[in-house]
């Protein structure tokens, strides 16, 4: 590539209009050459990209580019912002968007193009504080884009994307609530402020967060989250929900399998060290949280540690035997079992 258009491109965040790349000196006919034989590849009308570039993306960063062209295609104060900024920003989503589908947002009253293929294009003002360039082009900054979500997606989508936005970036609650105060009149602010409420920094993934709503939806009282069990020895595990007042504990099983066998036994050496210190201990699956709701969890009384009882775990009743054991908090967010 001409080291001119190079230039051009590096400053788009990657792609460049075919009228900078005749500016840099190519004739029409050279950039029909090009596209044709696959050096570069047209992102949208009038928006290029090299081929090799595009190639040698990972899914974050292609995503990335298709944003960057469509920004450049729109014109304007036009940014990158919802599920994109988020992808973007790395904060997970339920339903993540298609490599070329891409979200934006352009304030009000904007006089450029307001249609491009495979963008969805938001009407709203967006604050200069808001904003940050990533991936060579504007986009919102990570609170902003929580409260976004938490105005246009469904309830417990927009929780995964403020917890994840709260424990793996360290977006302050007090921030998010700042920036829905400045957006209040607009639609979906109530269920922003709901989205707020309900989000815990302390969920690790998407799967203990739909998790913990569907404990909050059965009825159940609030748990606490990622809580360390330990004895007089000191912790010996992290656990993701915990009720104390039952000594019941949830540990949520992702999609990742234990391949290694050394792993699956330390996972089971484990559960069986808490069920000996007297905790009721229930493994949830994806399934569990999202197709077998109804099942898998009961507003109902739980057995408390030192009787004998049954739990639906999700797979139909389970006899569970509680030992008396005490649990007794000691140290930060550590249950240490104290004995008998």
């Amino acid at each position: 590539m001409d080291p001119r258009l190079a230039a051009v491109a590096a400053a788009n965040g990657g792609p460049f209009r075919v009228g900078e790349a005749l500016r840099a000196g190519y004739t029409e006919g050279k950039v029909r050459h090009l596209v044709s034989t696959g050096a570069w590849t047209r992102l949208r009308r009038g928006i290029c990209v090299e081929t090799a570039l595009l190639e040698r993306c990972d899914p974050v960063h292609r995503h990335a580019l298709h944003v960057a062209g469509a920004v450049l295609a729109l014109g304007g104060t036009v940014v990158c912002s919802h599920e994109s900024a988020a992808l973007l920003h790395d904060v997970a989503l339920l339903d993540r968007p298609a490599e070329d589908e891409v979200t934006l947002t352009r304030p009000d009253g904007s006089s450029h193009r307001d249609h491009v293929r495979g963008a969805r294009i938001h009407l709203a003002q967006v604050s200069p504080r808001h904003v940050e360039r990533l991936f060579g082009m504007p986009i919102t900054g990570a609170a902003r884009t929580v409260v976004d979500l938490a105005r246009w997606l469904p309830f417990e989508a927009a929780v995964v994307a403020a917890d994840a936005a709260m424990y793996r970036l360290a977006v302050d609650r007090a921030e998010l609530a700042k920036i829905i105060g400045e957006c209040a009149g607009w639609r979906g602010v109530p269920r922003a402020t709901r989205v707020l409420e309900a989000a815990d920094p302390r969920a690790r993934s998407p799967l203990e967060t739909l998790g913990r709503l569907m404990c909050a939806e059965a009825g159940l009282p609030a748990p606490m989250v990622s809580t360390y069990i330990g004895d007089e020895r000191g912790p010996y595990t992290e656990v993701d929900l915990y009720w104390p007042d039952s000594g019941v504990i949830v540990l949520f099983d992702g999609m990742v399998k234990y391949d290694d066998p050394r792993a699956n036994r330390n996972e089971k050496l484990i559960q069986a060290r808490l069920e000996n210190d007297g905790f009721i201990v229930v493994r949830l699956a994806w399934a569990d949280v999202t197709r077998r709701r109804a099942e898998s969890v009961s507003p109902g009384p739980v057995p408390r540690k030192g009787y004998s009882g049954r739990l639906d775990d999700g797979c139909g009743e389970t006899t569970v035997e509680g030992r008396p054991g005490r649990p007794a908090f000691a140290g930060r967010g550590v249950c240490r079992v104290t004995g008998p």
